[in-house]
């Protein structure tokens, strides 16, 4: 935490140094400057993003590498300065070890009501145990906590050993340290020292008459599912639950998950789970985590889309080529579907047939012109042999030897062409651009 101090102090100083040598908007410019001191803490009052730059983000847009993290309803902030986007307020923040910039206020909209989003802190919380108290261990990880010389800070003395997760200590004295939690000194083992109780709201330690999870249920918010994409809980213990992830179309979506504020989603059966491995999710199918949260607010983002990765463009291409074969040579691959581990063998395929991989793209980016001319290419080239062997790889009977009759003469034929272009399953959802992504998040209530 020392450390954090001197970088918090640290960026301050430069933040000070770059408004004194660079144009910044008057700070009298938007709504709430100057009512959040530097050196202050705040509390959040609804989920911000902390981005790299003090600049409003639109919902839907690309936010890769902008957002740094997520903070909750109730998460404490320190504050290292402050800047104007238009007449929206930034505060430039450290959360739990995180620098960026967070929006103050709100013009409302995307179900948020207009006003602050955060506020002052006039007395911070100092934890819930009391002298005397029987406190037990839930832990910071699953090992336990660390035992201190000196309360306060991490840094500010050494380590004298650790305590493991479930024991039980008695509570001698307390010491609240303001923006850097509640500690109270404990008995352990021949050791005096200091560990954490709580830190932003998050216990480590808890009162034995207190139950040691937090998380009392899981919501399922799916205003932005856009009906693509549903999910559930699973189990009645919100501690120890199974999210289940559903794909709701007849074509595969690439799949994202994303743990906010220190949440885990651990794929069920691990590397065997190859939805989860591979990032994608076939037609109708669903996909299960197990999930954990440190604490009330916390949430878990689970977000599928055809566009954001080529995962989902490969297989449904492939399969596309598939009904498309049935159609012109009935028998030939009638009804097979793919399967998720054929998934590394269609990407090697299509990292070795660059013309097949323009045709793709252009085939879901709507532009028949550029898709004939890189099927042709791809004629040309014979990279419909490399396709059809590894059909035949994937179990389609006679699959190299359709594959080449059907594309040998591509160059002065458009029949197969047209088929895929006009009979591709749901290619109507995919070249409109419609009901192709949706997200669910799943909340710690």
């Amino acid at each position: 935490m020392l450390r954090r101090i001197v970088l918090a102090l640290a960026v301050l100083v430069l933040v000070i140094s770059a408004v004194g040598t660079t144009k910044v908007r008057s700070q009298s410019a938007c709504t709430g400057a100057d009512q959040y001191p530097a050196g202050k803490p705040v509390r959040t009052m609804t989920h911000l993003a902390i981005q790299r730059h003090p600049k409003v983000i639109q919902y839907g847009t690309d936010t890769s590498g902008e957002i740094l993290d997520v903070t909750f309803g109730g998460d404490i902030v320190m504050v290292l300065g402050q800047t104007c986007d238009g007449d929206i307020l930034f505060l430039y923040v450290d959360y739990e070890g995180t620098i960026g910039w967070m929006q103050a206020y709100s013009k409302g909209g995307e179900g948020r009501d207009p006003g602050p989003t955060v506020e002052m802190v006039e007395d911070p919380p100092c934890g819930t145990l009391v002298v005397g108290e029987i406190g037990k261990i839930i832990g910071e990880t699953g090992s336990g906590l660390w035992i201190y010389q000196n309360p306060g800070n991490e840094l500010a003395g050494p380590m004298l050993g650790q305590i493991a997760r479930g024991e039980t200590v008695m509570v001698f004295e307390k010491f609240c340290a303001s923006t850097n939690g509640t500690w109270i000194r404990i008995l352990y083992n021949n050791l005096n020292g200091w560990i954490l109780e709580e830190r932003n709201g998050q216990y480590f330690v808890v009162s034995v008459n207190l139950p040691s999870c937090p998380i009392h249920s899981i919501t399922v918010d799916s205003q932005f599912s856009e009906g693509v994409v549903e999910g559930k809980v699973l189990g009645t213990d919100p501690c120890d639950a199974t999210i289940e992830i559903h794909n709701t179309r007849s074509y595969w979506v690439n799949l994202k998950i994303t743990p906010l504020g220190g949440s885990k989603a651990e794929p069920v059966g691990g590397d065997a789970n190859l939805y989860a491995k591979f990032g994608i999710l076939g037609p109708d199918a669903s996909v299960h985590y197990n999930v954990h949260f440190p604490k009330l607010g916390r949430s878990i983002e689970a977000e599928v889309d055809t566009t954001f990765g080529s995962a989902a463009k490969m297989m449904n291409f492939t399969q596309f080529v598939i009904d498309a074969i049935s159609l012109r040579q009935p028998g030939v691959g009638t009804g097979f579907t793919l399967l998720t581990d054929y998934y590394p063998t269609l990407a090697d395929t299509y990292a070795s047939t660059p013309n097949l991989r323009d045709a793709m793209n252009a085939f879901f980016d709507n532009d028949f012109v550029r898709f004939n001319a890189a099927m042709q290419r791809a004629a040309d080239k014979q990279e419909f042999i490399i396709l059809g062997a590894a059909l035949k790889k994937l179990g389609i009977a006679g699959g190299e030897e359709t594959i080449s009759k059907l594309f040998k003469r591509v160059g002065r034929s458009l029949e197969i062409v047209e088929i895929i272009w006009r009979n591709a399953d749901n290619v109507s959802a995919f070249l409109s651009g419609k009901s192709t992504h949706g997200a669910l998040f799943f909340i710690a209530q």
